[in-house]
C-alpha cells in the first residue's frame, strides 16, 4: 500500500532522507525557523463517506494544515500523512484521497516525507505539516494592537451555509455552487499570508476555521484588546444569502459563527489597509475591512446606531457531524 501511494513522488532538493527510511531528514536554510502544525479529517466528525468525495477528504486533510501555516505567514515545506483505514475502504477511494493530498502539496512545493498506515473502525487522515519563516518573524494572534483595522479574506459564511444545507435538507444534496466548493475544497491562503509577512504589512493573523467570532476572540484574548465589527461591512455573498433564505436561517450568523471557512483574519495599521487589499486583488482574493481593535475589552457588533455584545461562538465538531 505504501509503495502504491508514494510511487512517483520523486526527490525533493531539501529532503536528505524521506519515505523508505525510519524517519525523514530535511535541510533548513540558515536564518529560518520551523513552523509545525497538525490537523486531520475524521469520518463521522469532519465528513460522511457516503456523500463526501474522497478527493475532498484528502484535499481538506492537507488544506486545514496549510491554512494554519498561512496564518503564521509560513512557507510550506514538508508534510507527513497518517492514514487509518477500515477494511471495507476500496482501493480507488484511497487512491483518490491520497492523490488529492499529493496534488495540493505539489501546488505549494511541499514534499510528503513520511507517514503511517493502520487499520481502524473509521477513516482518519492525520497530517502534520511543517513550514518555515524568517528567524524571529511570523504573524501571531498575540500581535494585535488597539487602533488597528480588522480584515477578513474571502466569504466566511459559504462553507457553513453549504454544510447546513446538506445536513438539514438532504444528505445527498449536490449543488454546483461556490458554497460547495468552499466547503469541500477550501483554498488555503498561503500566498496571501506569506505576502503580508514578507512585505511587513501586518503582524497579527489567525485562521478562522472555528468561526469568525470564535477565532477573533482568540486574538482578543492573546493580544489583550477588544474589537468592534461593523455589520454593514461583513462580507455576505449571494450564495450564502440564497441558502439562508432557503433554510430560514441567518446569513449573518453563518458569517459570524459558522466556521469551516479556512479564511484569514488580519489586523493591521489603517495606513496599510489599501496595500493589503491590493495584495489580495493581485491574488484574485477579496479582502474586506470589517472593524477595528480597541483598548476596551470585549467584542461588539455595530448595527446602525446600535452596539450589540457578541459571544465568541463558533463551529464545534463534538456537537454535529460534517459532510
Amino acid at each position: 500500500m505504501i509503495a502504491r501511494l508514494t510511487a512517483g513522488l520523486g526527490a525533493h532538493h531539501d529532503v536528505r532522507a524521506g519515505i523508505g527510511d525510519d524517519a525523514a531528514i530535511v535541510s533548513l536554510e540558515p536564518g529560518r525557523e520551523v513552523v509545525l502544525t497538525v490537523d486531520g479529517q475524521v469520518e463521522g466528525s469532519h465528513f460522511l463517506r457516503d456523500i463526501t468525495p474522497p478527493e475532498a477528504v484528502g484535499h481538506r486533510a492537507l488544506a486545514t494544515n496549510l491554512s494554519d501555516l498561512a496564518a503564521m505567514g509560513a512557507r510550506p515545506r514538508w508534510a507527513l500523512v497518517a492514514l487509518t483505514l477500515p477494511a471495507d475502504v476500496p482501493l480507488d477511494w484511497i487512491d483518490a484521497a491520497f492523490s488529492a493530498i499529493r496534488a495540493l502539496a505539489a501546488r505549494f512545493d511541499a514534499a510528503i516525507v513520511g507517514g503511517n498506515i493502520a487499520r481502524g473502525s473509521a477513516i482518519v487522515i492525520d497530517v502534520t505539516a511543517v513550514g518555515d519563516v524568517p528567524a524571529a518573524h511570523s504573524l501571531r494572534r498575540s500581535a494585535g494592537t488597539a487602533g488597528e483595522t480588522v480584515l477578513v479574506t474571502g466569504y466566511p459564511g459559504r462553507s457553513a451555509a453549504y454544510l447546513d444545507l446538506v445536513l438539514k435538507e438532504d444528505a445527498s444534496a449536490k449543488i454546483d455552487s461556490s458554497a460547495r466548493q468552499a466547503h469541500l475544497f477550501p483554498e488555503p491562503r498561503v500566498n496571501f499570508g506569506r505576502a503580508l509577512l514578507e512585505r511587513g504589512l501586518a503582524r497579527c493573523a489567525i485562521d478562522i476555521s472555528d468561526g469568525l467570532t470564535a477565532d477573533l476572540g482568540h486574538v482578543l484574548a492573546a493580544s489583550e484588546v477588544g474589537a468592534t465589527l461593523e455589520e454593514s461591512a461583513l462580507p455576505i455573498d449571494d450564495e450564502t444569502r440564497r441558502i439562508a433564505s432557503c433554510l430560514g436561517s441567518s446569513a449573518l450568523e453563518y458569517v459570524l459563527t459558522g466556521g469551516e471557512a479556512y479564511e484569514l483574519l488580519v489586523s493591521a495599521h489603517p495606513g496599510r489597509v489599501d496595500e493589503i487589499i491590493a495584495v489580495g486583488a493581485a491574488l484574485g482574493l477579496p479582502v474586506h475591512p470589517i472593524g477595528y481593535l480597541h483598548a476596551e475589552p470585549g467584542l461588539r457588533l455595530r448595527e446602525g446606531a446600535t452596539l450589540r455584545t457578541l459571544a465568541p461562538r463558533g463551529h464545534d465538531h463534538f456537537r454535529r457531524s460534517a459532510s
